[in-house]
Formats: structure tokens, C-alpha cells, sequence
């Protein structure tokens, strides 16, 4: 820094609590301040006109060997600069007077998974490993359900659907989910929130849907998204449930908005399902789950769809009982059992 000096387009320059003016040495700010103030990050500089070829991007101390120079920083220092630049996005971060919460992984570090059946007190968000946990364990969820209501679902398909629903509800009501909270979602070439965050004990009623031409899922994920900002993460973990029986109108922005959810929610361990209902090419909704972060199931019958909305209830409390209820042989009987309790949509 001994040999250069500043250029600027107004003659007084403020950097953090020093000012200088164009022209004048700049000595004072030596090359380990400036790493230090950086500290961990991806180089955001676009470089015009751009390159015909992806550019190299360097760590810290390969900088420093490329240049030829002795590394001005101390080993603190370096082993900080290694480390992966991503952060957490969580609210509590942005008050004043709070530190970034980064990730604790080294730099370019391939996907790290949270440990299954083990809680190690740290949180995995896309790959990402975070000393910052802001995922509830009270046991309680807000059970969001988006569900197509096009012109395709009108008749049988909705009752089988609507059935499937009061399944899910009666399964996590006996599975110790009485807290629960419930939200439905219709879409078709609009969406419609029919009820948010109702408790799961009150019984549910849902005017019948105008069975709409169009299917536009980035509707149903819009409204999904204005449930969730609305949601409170520290009483309840969201799970969102996406049905449809058909193919978007609207994908590319569909996907959009599936990871805007994702970025925003995955930090409070969002749960995803994406359930495709009848024989159709259904790939566009696999693509929509990944990109949630979720799972992606498809059923054929209707049968086969109260069985899998049993088996995400059982999922959400990981309870034998439940995938035992889900059970053809001895579904009949759990019904009957059930039947007084079960919500009305």
C-alpha cells in the first residue's frame, strides 16, 4: 500500500472512522486492515465486459502465493479467511449490536447433512452448518395444506382429496398433535386462504371451491408464503403439504417463489411435501419440491393418497402407531374408531 495512493470521484473519502482526500498516500491502510475488515466472502465484483470464460475464484492465502507476497495476517486471521462466507439470513442477526451468525464449515465445502436421530446442537440449512439454532422443538405444528382446485379436481377427485386431509388431521390429533394448527389453501387460476392457523381440535369448515380453469402454482406458493410470514417459528414448526394433479401453467415462476420459500423458512427447519395425484408426467412438481427443499411423493388412487398423508403425519412425530394405522388391513376399523372426531373441511 506504500506505493499507491487515492483516486476517487468527490476529493474527500470516509473509510469507517479515517478520511483522506484524492491524492493522498495510502500507508495508512495496510493490506492485513483491509482482509480484516472483509473478513470471509464471495467476491462480488462484476468485471466489463464480461469474461468468455468462468473466472478463478481465489481463497485468502492462495491470493497471497499467486502475488508472490509474505500473507500480512495472523494465523487467527487465516483460518478465518478459510472458512465458508454464507450466513445466516435469521431476523435476530440484523438488531443492533448482533454478529453475523456464519457458517462453520471451510470454504467450498461439500453438503453437509444433519446427523439423523441426533440432535448435536447445531443447525443444517442447505448444506450449511450453523452454531445459531432458530427451529422449534415444542411439538407443535402449523400444518399448511395447498391444494389444486382446478377444473380437473372438481367431483370425486376433491371428495378423495378433502378425505385424505381429515385423515392427516385425525392422525396427528391422536399422535399427541392437539396443539397443532391448521391452514387451507385453494388455487386454481387464483388461490384463496379458506382458513389460517386454526386449531386442530376446532372442526373446519371450508366453502365448497369454484372449480377453476388454469392450474398457476405459483398462486397456491404465493398465499403459502403470506400463511408462513405470518407464522410464529418460536411455538410452531410450519409444514407445508402442495398437492396437484396436473401441470402448471405458470412454472418458471412457480419455482421462483418455491425458493424464495426455502431461503426464507429452511433456516426453521420447514417441512416440504409435494404429493402429484394421478398417472401424468409429474416432473415439474419433483423439480418444485427440490427446490423447497422438500420431498416429492405421487400416488395413483385415492386409497394410495389417505395412505401417504398418513405416513407425512407419522413422519412429523415419528411414531410407529401412525404408519401402523396407515395400514389397508386395518384401516376400516381406525376409521370407525376415529370417526367422531374427525374435522369437516
Amino acid at each position: 500500500m506504500r506505493q499507491t495512493y487515492f483516486i476517487a470521484k468527490s476529493n474527500d473519502i470516509d473509510i469507517e472512522d479515517r478520511k483522506y482526500r484524492v491524492g493522498e498516500c495510502g500507508t495508512a491502510e495496510m493490506c492485513n486492515l483491509f482482509c480484516t475488515k472483509d473478513h470471509r466472502r464471495h467476491c462480488v465484483d462484476k468485471v466489463y465486459p464480461p469474461p468468455d470464460k468462468g473466472m478463478d475464484e481465489l481463497l485468502h492465502a492462495q491470493f497471497w502465493t499467486v502475488i508472490g507476497w509474505e500473507d500480512p495476517c495472523t494465523d487467527e486471521e487465516r483460518a478465518l479467511f478459510a472458512k465458508c462466507p454464507f450466513y445466516c439470513n435469521a431476523p435476530e442477526h440484523e438488531e443492533e449490536g448482533k454478529a453475523p451468525s456464519y457458517c462453520i464449515l471451510d470454504a467450498w465445502h461439500q453438503p453437509e447433512l444433519k446427523p439423523e436421530a441426533s440432535n448435536d446442537g447445531f443447525a443444517y440449512i442447505d448444506g450449511h452448518k450453523f452454531e445459531c439454532v432458530h427451529a422449534v422443538n415444542s411439538g407443535k405444528f402449523h400444518n399448511i395444506f395447498v391444494l389444486d382446485s382446478s377444473t380437473s379436481m372438481r367431483g370425486q377427485p376433491w371428495q378423495d382429496l378433502l378425505c385424505a386431509c381429515n385423515e392427516f388431521v385425525l392422525n396427528r390429533h391422536q399422535d399427541g398433535g392437539e396443539n397443532d394448527l391448521v391452514s387451507y389453501i385453494t388455487f386454481d387460476d387464483k388461490s384463496y386462504i379458506r382458513c389460517e392457523a386454526q386449531p386442530l381440535g376446532e372442526t373446519l369448515q371450508m366453502d365448497k371451491p369454484h372449480f377453476n380453469s388454469g392450474t398457476h402454482f405459483a398462486e397456491g406458493l404465493r398465499a403459502a408464503n403470506e400463511v408462513l410470514s405470518r407464522n410464529n417459528f418460536k411455538e410452531f414448526k410450519a409444514v407445508l403439504i402442495f398437492f396437484s394433479d396436473g401441470r402448471p401453467c405458470d412454472i418458471e415462476l412457480a419455482i421462483t417463489i418455491a425458493q424464495h420459500i426455502r431461503s426464507s423458512y429452511a433456516k426453521y427447519d420447514l417441512k416440504a411435501f409435494v404429493v402429484g395425484f394421478g398417472y401424468m408426467d409429474l416432473a415439474v412438481l419433483n423439480r418444485m419440491a427440490a427446490e423447497m427443499g422438500g420431498e416429492y411423493r405421487q400416488v395413483l388412487e385415492a386409497n394410495a393418497l389417505k395412505t401417504e398423508l398418513q405416513q407425512i403425519a407419522a413422519i412429523l412425530c415419528n411414531s410407529e402407531a401412525s404408519l401402523a394405522l396407515a395400514n389397508p388391513s386395518t384401516g376400516p376399523e381406525y376409521l370407525e374408531r376415529g370417526q367422531s372426531k374427525r374435522a369437516s373441511i
